[in-house]
């Protein structure tokens, strides 16, 4: 019978790997995360709301002008209806 997996890994030493320094991701740069600790103190706070709301307006409004110029040429129904919704 063959050897478990964790027998095999058993008697190996993990050796840690040796930090880098800190290598900021520019892909996630807008990335917003709130902790829970935060998010109880702002969640009552009208600048956070009011905040959260023009955030929300901005992404409807990008989207809907994403929409609208993607389908320009509208050369079938469905890119003709969702010119129409985007506008």
């Amino acid at each position: 019978m063959p050897v478990s997996k964790k027998r095999k890994r058993a008697g190996k030493v993990v050796q840690r790997q040796v930090f880098q320094g800190y290598q900021p991701d520019h892909s996630k740069r807008w990335k917003l995360k709130i902790k829970p600790e935060q998010f109880i103190y702002l969640r009552d706070d009208p600048d956070f709301l009011l905040l959260i709301k023009i955030g929300r307006a901005i992404n409807a409004i990008s989207f809907a002008t994403c929409n609208w110029i993607s389908f320009v040429e509208c050369k079938t129904h469905v890119q003709r209806r969702q010119h129409r919704r985007g506008l």
